[in-house]
């Protein structure tokens, strides 16, 4: 996590967890923690500690699984025919899915 990011989710915080508050079925990642660890020698680095989203009661309902950031940077994953279902697929995977950018449905 980059200075700025972490500097945007402290701006963004008191609203994040209004939302928490007000939609504790709200499927946006929670985080738990923004954690700065500096070690002797190492260039400081911002960490972010965000809780599993995947709550689905049936593994067979799962088509496939997005892990989006809103970057492209490194954000593909090579698949082929034998990739599983549970692979968990990045940005640039769903920009290039014609079928995703058609039609997203959630449950409840």
């Amino acid at each position: 996590m980059t200075e700025s990011e972490k500097k945007f989710m402290e701006k963004i915080l008191p609203d994040y967890y209004k939302h928490f508050k007000k939609y504790p079925k709200s499927l946006l990642a929670r985080v738990y923690g923004i954690y700065t660890v500096k070690m002797q020698g190492y260039q400081m680095v911002n960490l972010i500690l965000m809780g599993n989203t995947l709550k689905f009661q049936n593994r067979a309902d799962i088509h496939r699984i997005y892990d989006l950031k809103g970057s492209t940077f490194n954000r593909f994953v090579k698949t082929d025919s034998t990739t599983k279902p549970t692979t968990t697929l990045k940005d640039v995977n769903f920009m290039n899915s014609s079928r995703e950018l058609q039609e997203i449905n959630l449950s409840e």
